[in-house]
C-alpha cells in the first residue's frame, strides 16, 4: 500500500510508479512495442527533469561582476582588486569581453578576510590562514598557534593601553581646570 504524498514531485514520482506498474502486470497481454513506449516515454520524462534541475543549478549559480560584489559585501572595487593582487581572493573568471565574473564563494571568502581582520589578523597573517583553510597537509593546531600568538599580542596592546589610560588619569586629576594653560600640570607633564 502506497502512502499519501507528501510534495507535488512525490504525487507525480508515486504516479509514475504506478503506470509502470500496471505496464509490468499488462505485459503479457501488450505488445511489446507498447511497453516499449511507454518506457521510453518515461526515461524522457526523467531525463528531461533532469536537465531542467542542471538549468536550474546552472542559473543559482549566475556571476556577479565586480561592482556587485563590491556593493554586497560592502568592500570598494579597489579593495577587491587589491586583494586579488595579494593573492587573498582567487583570480576570478572574465566574462568573453574579459570583466571579472564573480561567484558566490567570493562573498564568502571576503567574509572571511573581513572576520579575521576585525579579529585583529593583519593580511599577511590573513593569508597564511587561507593557505591553511585550503591545505590537505595542514593541522588545527596550526591554526590554533597563530590564534594563541594573536591572543598574545592582544593582551601585550591591552596592558599598554591600560598603562596610557591611568597615566591619562593621573595627568587628569592633577588639573583643576581651574588655572591658565601656561600653568596647567597636564601640558607641563607632555613637555618633559
Amino acid at each position: 500500500m502506497l502512502l499519501p504524498p507528501r510534495a507535488p514531485e512525490q504525487a507525480q514520482l508515486q504516479a509514475e510508479t504506478l503506470e509502470l506498474y500496471s505496464c509490468r502486470r499488462r505485459a503479457a497481454i501488450m505488445p511489446s512495442e507498447h511497453m516499449i513506449k511507454l518506457r521510453a516515454g518515461f526515461l524522457l520524462k526523467k531525463i528531461f527533469n533532469f536537465v531542467l534541475v542542471l538549468a536550474i543549478m546552472e542559473f543559482s549559480m549566475v556571476k556577479k561582476n565586480i561592482g556587485q560584489l563590491s556593493e554586497e559585501t560592502g568592500l570598494s572595487i579597489q579593495t577587491i582588486r587589491y586583494y586579488e593582487s595579494l593573492g587573498l581572493l582567487p583570480a576570478p573568471d572574465r566574462s568573453d569581453s574579459g570583466y571579472r565574473k564573480y561567484d558566490e564563494s567570493y562573498s564568502q571568502h571576503i567574509n572571511f578576510i573581513k572576520n579575521a581582520k576585525n579579529m585583529g589578523f593583519s593580511l599577511d597573517e590573513i593569508k597564511e590562514l587561507i593557505y591553511l583553510k585550503s591545505s590537505n597537509d595542514a593541522l588545527g593546531k596550526d591554526v590554533k598557534h597563530m590564534v594563541k600568538l594573536k591572543m598574545e599580542e592582544l593582551a601585550k596592546q591591552i596592558k599598554e593601553l591600560e598603562n596610557t589610560y591611568n597615566y591619562l588619569a593621573s595627568l587628569n586629576q592633577s588639573c583643576s581646570g581651574k588655572m591658565q594653560t601656561k600653568n596647567c600640570p597636564i601640558l607641563k607633564q607632555l613637555s618633559d
